[in-house]
């Protein structure tokens, strides 16, 4: 019973996030931030250059797709937080990254609903409007006590960011970023 009782806790702890409606625009497809690694990523959508950048906090691997059904690109990003590997951060936007990028000719992501690369600013900021704002990017941030299972984690903080680019009052280019720490 007390095993049964402590992956319940588990579950629950580590899920305690994925209830929120802003979770929604942390994955595409079948990519998800803080879940998928660049490698699921390569495997999927096929090989590209790896790029790499900055170093300790400032750190950054990445690669990036051209959906040319869409004519959009993706750049799927890993900070140090998730150790180079794991997908921290994507961008979608309409202009060619300055770095290599592979094309896919059709691929269907499952954008989100509402918020996609063309939307009106004003439609936009319905969607955000609840999140904080910190100059050009909103964000949801939640902090949760735990039980203390482990004695140096009684925290577990949540930080989603949407940073976006509008052009002529319509998004052009959207980063959003996840991060889970305790």
């Amino acid at each position: 019973m007390k095993k049964i009782f402590f992956v319940f806790i588990l579950f629950f702890i580590t899920n305690i996030f994925a209830n929120t409606s802003i979770e929604k625009y942390t994955k595409l497809g079948k990519f998800k931030l803080n879940k998928t690694s660049l490698k699921e990523v390569l495997n999927t959508l096929g090989k590209t250059n790896i790029i790499k950048s900055g170093d300790a906090a400032n750190s950054s691997t990445r690669i990036n797709y051209f959906i040319k059904k869409d004519n959009y690109y993706i750049t799927f990003n890993s900070s140090e937080m998730g150790g180079g590997d794991i997908i921290t951060s994507f961008i979608i936007y309409k202009n060619a990254p300055k770095e290599p990028f592979k094309i896919i000719e059709n691929l269907n992501l499952q954008l989100w609903e509402k918020l996609y690369i063309g939307i009106e600013k004003k439609e936009f900021l319905k969607i955000v409007k609840d999140l904080k704002k910190d100059k050009k990017t909103y964000f949801y941030e939640k902090n949760k006590r735990i039980k203390n299972i482990n004695k140096d984690i009684d925290e577990e903080n949540l930080l989603i960011s949407f940073t976006p680019k509008f052009i002529n009052n319509k998004l052009v280019k959207i980063e959003i970023y996840k991060v889970i720490t305790y």
